[in-house]
């Protein structure tokens, strides 16, 4: 910014007073980087809260988004950001996801080998295994979740609260109990046999 005689501008009158304030306060109009758009990862959105802090001068109004990411390789992970502005609590909910990566084991890159039960708080999880040709039969929080991490067939439930924090929280607490088998079995001293055909 240029200099300025500010002992003159603010002896000049109030308009001049008011105009000199707001060029000191302009920000910059927010847009993601180049970085981000070529190396982005899909993304969701599952949740946008708003809240309003009520001043005498008005209100204050701020935003609160969750959102999941994942590389339709098993690959997934959530996050949330707040900002003043929808695009910038996005932004930081997804910077944030990107750096949370959760990496799950596919059975035939379509499915989950086994049924995973998981709690957070009052939200209970249940997801079950389907055969290929299935689909996504779950809610559109978990079908978002598994568009992103690659599960083509699934069937879920979710019993309890349905908040969008605990939702995403549970489902995933429940796909990472989920080992491979063979690990499993290597670890017992077993060997791993497969019984049913997904």
């Amino acid at each position: 910014m240029q200099n300025v005689d500010v002992e003159r501008m603010f002896a000049s009158g109030k308009k001049a007073q008011k105009t000199f304030l707001d060029n000191l306060l302009k920000v910059e109009p927010y847009a993601p980087s180049q970085e981000r758009k070529e190396n982005a990862l899909p993304m969701r959105v599952i949740h946008v809260n708003r809240t309003c802090k009520v001043t005498k001068g008005g209100g204050n109004f701020r935003f609160a988004a969750l959102v999941v990411v994942g590389n339709k390789k098993g690959g997934a992970g959530f996050g949330s950001g707040k900002g003043n502005e929808v695009p910038i609590a996005i932004e930081k909910a997804y910077a944030k996801a990107a750096k949370n990566l959760y990496q799950f084991d596919l059975y035939r890159a379509h499915t989950i080998f086994r049924r995973s039960d998981a709690s957070y708080c009052k939200t209970k999880a249940v997801l079950m295994p389907a055969p290929l040709g299935t689909g996504i039969v779950a809610n559109e929080t978990i079908a978002c979740i598994c568009e992103l991490a690659g599960i083509k067939d699934l069937r879920a439930k979710i019993v309890g609260s349905h908040h969008p924090h605990n939702t995403v929280k549970a489902v995933f607490k429940a796909l990472e109990n989920i080992e491979h088998p063979e690990i499993v079995a290597r670890r017992r001293g077993l060997v791993a046999i497969e019984q049913m055909d997904f």
